[in-house]
């Protein structure tokens, strides 16, 4: 049901009841009920009205007057509006429906299913209530990525009265001749993803056209070769999920679909291929984790899910980096320095193992940095003490002003586990520092020795946040 409650509150009847008033007349004659005893257009299920198809819609409205003296009457409008268009057309009061005539409701754009805007006015200008229709077109309901879909179109028969007729989908009464009740062989178009582990589990999407108008079609009719896929999700006629049995050896194998008139299987092959994992890389790294590591193997890229573990410790992988001999992930942070037994991987239903990959060490800290000056422009070169530097693959200086936001950042070369040395940076913009030179500044100089801008220096070292600010050290 849908009422228009704001024009129904400037309504009255009269105490006659048999025709609408407005508030102008006579407020004496009038007795005004309230918003519940309103007249309404009520609506027990959803008005579907095919597109560019003459129809006459039949409109139950509740709480009208005694109009028994108007029956018949074309004092009734509907009044429609359809994307830019709005247009009336005569209707007639036929007991407590308002019958509008019978007309051509028309959208343009390229949409299923459209909702389009009907009011029912009496005497011309008085709006009784509004609501909704939704106009469709069959052509679009029984199509999918723009190729008709016979099953699909069959599935709205009873609903919208959508039929096939000949090579695509139409409405009932636009298609006289040429109505089927036997749709076409089903065809498969896509597999994907085409490779997955010989231990299965691998969520197949297949798309086509008829592949079935119900759950109850698919069961037991799906297999790669000859190994059972389960059926997870399904799209009526045209697309299927399922997921892959185990397989006993690697092997290149159809899809198969049983339908009531054979089996038909797809062009490409599904590859059921056997995963391995050679090595890791590096083998070490703070306890705090952030490291980005690879593991070297073979057919890493296949399936459709992929997760890693050192021991029970999540490895987040990097997926737009994965490879059929490589793939890389960054280590969480342990509770402790430890000696991982096993790193992890697992490939839908596959789960390889490969021990003593990993160690976690304890986090790299710094103790001094000299000198402490430099340029603005940067590259001087600053030597920098501490402990487990060589933790960390790839560390970086930094410079923060004081509002902690970095200002310039270049790489650092680990010499040995207490030394390395990094080229101080350049500071792309101007630091605005307030107060003194404090300990844990860097002071940077510019053409003129006057004029110095003091610094906070830090250390990018993964995830290891002690080193981000080097005052707490100094």
């Amino acid at each position: 049901m849908s009422s228009n409650n704001n024009a129904c509150k400037e309504a009255i009847v009269s105490s006659d009841t048999s025709v609408f008033q407005l508030l102008q007349d006579n407020p004496s004659q009038l007795i005004s009920y309230g918003e519940q005893y309103c007249p309404r257009v009520e609506l027990t299920n959803e008005i579907y009205v095919p597109n560019n198809v003459p129809q006459e819609l039949a409109l139950t409205v509740s709480n009208l007057p005694d109009l028994t003296q108007y029956a018949g009457d074309t004092s009734f409008l509907c009044q429609v509006e359809i994307e830019a268009a709005k247009f009336r057309v005569p209707a007639r009061l036929e007991g407590n429906q308002v019958v509008c005539d019978r007309t051509t409701y028309r959208y343009e754009s390229r949409v299923s299913q459209y909702n389009a805007s009907i009011s029912v006015i009496w005497d011309r200008d008085n709006v009784v209530d509004r609501t909704n229709i939704t106009l469709y077109k069959c052509q679009l309901v029984g199509s999918y990525k723009g190729h008709p879909d016979c099953s699909l179109c069959m599935t709205r028969a009873t609903d919208l009265g959508c039929v096939w007729c000949g090579t695509g989908c139409e409405y009932t009464k636009s298609c006289p001749v040429g109505q089927s009740d036997v749709c076409p062989q089903p065809r498969i178009d896509v597999v994907k993803p085409l490779s997955g582990p010989i231990d299965g589990g691998t969520l197949i999407t297949i798309e086509g056209s008829n592949l079935a108008m119900g759950m109850n079609q698919l069961k037991g009719r799906v297999m790669v070769g000859n190994y059972p896929c389960k059926v997870t999700n399904y799209q009526v006629s045209v697309k299927i999920e399922c997921k892959t049995s185990k397989a006993f050896q690697e092997s290149d194998l159809p899809v198969k679909l049983q339908g009531d008139n054979g089996i038909i299987e797809s062009v490409v092959k599904f590859r059921y291929r056997d995963i391995r994992i050679d090595n890791v890389m590096p083998r070490y790294g703070p306890v705090s984790g952030g490291t980005l590591i690879a593991i070297e193997g073979v057919n890493l890229n296949i399936g459709s899910s992929i997760l890693v573990y050192l021991d029970n410790l999540p490895c987040q992988v990097n997926l737009s980096q994965v490879s059929s001999t490589r793939l890389t992930c960054v280590t969480s942070p342990a509770p402790a320095p430890m000696d991982v037994k096993d790193v992890i991987v697992i490939i839908d239903d596959a789960r390889r193992t490969l021990a003593k990959p990993y160690r976690y060490t304890q986090d790299p800290s710094i103790v001094d940095v000299k000198p402490k000056w430099s340029f603005v422009s940067g590259g001087r070169i600053l030597t920098v003490h501490g402990k487990n530097l060589d933790t960390v693959g790839q560390p970086y200086i930094a410079a923060l002003d004081d509002r902690g936001v970095g200002v310039g950042r270049s790489p650092c070369i680990v010499i040995s586990p207490t030394q390395m040395d990094c080229p101080s940076p350049a500071i792309v913009a101007a630091a605005q520092l307030a107060g003194p030179i404090q300990d844990g500044q860097l002071r940077l100089k510019d053409n003129s020795p006057a004029k110095i801008t003091p610094v906070t220096v830090g250390f990018e070292m993964d995830k290891v946040k002690s080193v981000l600010n080097l005052a707490k050290f100094a």
